[in-house]
């Protein structure tokens, strides 16, 4: 089985993907769609559209895995954008005919490193310790992204 895990954001939409066979859980690909705040919000949201349309063709994924919106205290604004870009990977992941599934990042910060209080270096560690990965996982973004895969192919 193989699972896109999406961090939606306006400037940043990290993507991280596994795959799931049998107990082992291998990465294929992870990264980072980045927008300019020089451009119109429309324009932003057809190049993370776009940007995801191609990971999803790329890998196939059965399994779409978003985090779910944590916005306490967070200023309004951040919350229509986070809102905008749920809906447009919500729309590519659906024209695909992908299952997709929302998780908690306390979730995953506790099946990676045992803390629903990790912060974002421990859960870049646990993930290549459980992925075996030497390189660095970098954006955070894209180790968020990672770390809804990994937990999404786990739970499958």
């Amino acid at each position: 089985m193989i699972v896109l895990g999406l961090d939606p954001g306006l400037a940043a939409t990290g993507y991280g993907v596994v795959r799931r066979s049998g107990r082992e859980i291998k990465c294929l690909d992870f990264g980072c769609i980045t927008t300019s705040t020089r451009e119109e919000t429309a324009t932003r949201l057809k190049q993370i559209y776009d940007g995801i349309t191609n990971v999803i063709e790329r890998w196939s994924p059965e399994l779409v895995v978003l985090e779910e919106v944590f916005m306490k205290g967070a200023a309004p604004s951040a919350a229509l954008s986070i809102g905008q870009v749920r809906g447009v990977l919500l729309l590519a992941a659906s024209k695909a005919n992908c299952m997709v599934e929302g998780i908690a990042p306390r979730s995953v910060k506790l099946a990676i490193s045992g803390s629903g209080a990790a912060d974002k270096s421990q859960i870049e560690r646990g993930l290549r310790r459980l992925l075996r990965m030497s390189e660095q996982i970098r954006p955070d973004h894209a180790a968020d992204a990672l770390g809804l895969a990994y937990v999404g192919a786990m739970r499958k």
